[in-house]
């Protein structure tokens, strides 16, 4: 039957037979019944070619893509393989994703396009069926968005995402009846834009404290959001008894200490990294929240709080560790009760004293770039101090604006480059002595007249 039907012809240049000849070859194709095994199955991998090639379902696609639909009427052909469809529903093919895709691939070149992306979906190609929708555009046209994440929650979730200035999420999300898809959907929608869907936020807390083991996006979500009911989040967090995130809202009601208490005082289980669960005493949690709200009295009531917790033998070594170079460890040691026992204490002490050396040391070793610095910058600013300043003829007086006469040491040059006659800048002198000390340097420099031009500045640059 292949055969022939490589041999029918169907091209622009080709004569063309009847449309009812050309429905009758392709309805030949569409059958019920499984296509029989043959040969040895030991051989089955050598022989797949030859079995798609007689695969009525393969055969019956590549005729669907290969003819041109004005040569028969493609309603004649819709309607056996609609019937087919439904009825795999009940009794599937091993053919049946094939004729599926044959369909939608008719309905492609029919122009019936969201059917296309109907049947595709029940095919299982998500990817085709997205494409197909963005070409076109018609995914406001979608009846069940439901469909897409059935396939893959992920791959929904985003394609939705990337629809929502075409249709409302709220809309989305109200046909959307499974939670772990509503999860996905809503958890990519507020990675893209924080802001939207603010009436669902609420819902949104119940989806990641449902699904987001790792708890990374529901901090994140907690972190950036400020649509939700923070004391109904503090009663369900409390119930998963998620102590870092309740210490996060406290923070955020300005309840500082309240936080610190809540992470200090309760232990619990942390999500599961390489195979190993680890229990913490949130000692370090409650280090980085002082950090972050940058609360200077904080670091006085961890302290306290550390000291006087029933385990503060582990809890005051694991809080020297974390305050390294926050805080002063004497702050900790002078605090604790004599007698008392704390885990690895000697060990904590080296390093503390190991850590102080490194800080002298390198301090000493700043203040020796500092000095070798600074040398090196006077050494220039010297070299710089004594070059030669050009003056020639085109050079006027700053006060009077008459030339300078060369000839004779009667002008003065600044380091600014502001050129004085000595008489100007004497009368300027003169004109600004308010006290003894000034009358006393003017009769001295009746003595020696440029003595006191060393003393004087450009009253361009300094008129004051």
């Amino acid at each position: 039957t292949n055969y022939i039907v490589q041999r029918i012809p169907y091209g622009q240049n080709c004569p063309k037979l009847s449309p009812g000849t050309y429905e009758m070859v392709i309805q030949q194709f569409i059958r019920e019944d499984e296509l029989p095994q043959r040969g040895n199955t030991s051989s089955s991998s050598s022989n797949a070619g030859l079995e798609e090639e007689r695969d009525p379902a393969v055969i019956l696609k590549t005729i669907i893509n290969a003819w041109p639909i004005d040569i028969y009427s493609p309603a004649n052909i819709v309607v056996p393989l609609e019937e087919l469809r439904f009825k795999m529903r009940s009794r599937p093919l091993s053919s049946g994703t094939t004729y599926l895709v044959a369909l939608a691939n008719l309905y492609v070149k029919m122009g019936h396009f969201e059917d296309a992306v109907d049947v595709y979906l029940e095919a299982g190609d998500i990817t085709l069926a997205i494409e197909l929708t963005d070409k076109h555009g018609i995914f406001k046209f979608i009846s069940n968005p439901q469909k897409f994440f059935e396939i893959s929650p992920q791959e929904g979730a985003k394609f939705a995402v990337s629809h929502r200035m075409d249709v409302d999420p709220t809309s989305i999300f109200k046909q959307l009846s499974n939670n772990q898809h509503r999860y996905e959907f809503l958890s990519c929608l507020f990675e893209k834009d924080t802001k939207a869907v603010p009436e669902l936020h609420n819902t949104l807390l119940e989806l990641y404290i449902q699904f987001d083991k790792s708890r990374k996006k529901l901090e994140y979500f907690l972190y950036t959001s400020e649509c939700y009911n923070q004391q109904e989040a503090l009663r369900k967090l409390e119930q998963k008894k998620y102590f870092r995130e309740m210490a996060h809202i406290y923070g955020r009601l300005s309840q500082h200490k309240k936080a610190i208490e809540i992470l200090i005082n309760n232990q619990e289980d942390r999500p599961v990294v390489g195979g190993v669960q680890h229990r913490s005493t949130n000692v370090r949690d409650a280090v980085r929240f002082i950090e972050k709200h940058r609360v200077d009295q904080l670091w006085g009531d961890l302290i306290d709080l550390v000291v006087g917790h029933p385990d503060k033998k582990a809890m005051i070594s694991d809080l020297l560790v974390a305050i390294s170079g926050k805080v002063d460890p004497l702050l900790v040691i002078n605090k604790i009760p004599p007698g008392t026992k704390i885990d690895n204490l000697n060990m904590q002490l080296s390093r503390i004293i190991n850590e102080y050396r490194v800080q002298i040391s390198m301090r000493e070793d700043c203040n020796q770039i500092l000095q070798t610095d600074n040398f090196e910058l006077m050494t220039q600013i010297n070299k710089t101090k004594s070059r030669g300043t050009r003056v020639d003829s085109s050079n006027s007086c700053r006060h009077c604006s008459d030339p300078i006469i060369f000839g004779s040491n009667n002008f003065v040059v600044f380091w600014c480059n502001h050129v004085y006659h000595v008489k100007c800048l004497t009368e300027l002198q003169r004109g600004m002595a308010k006290g003894p000390q000034e009358r006393s340097s003017s009769s001295s420099s009746q003595r020696d007249p440029m003595e006191h031009l060393k003393r004087f500045k450009c009253l361009t640059c300094h008129p004051n």
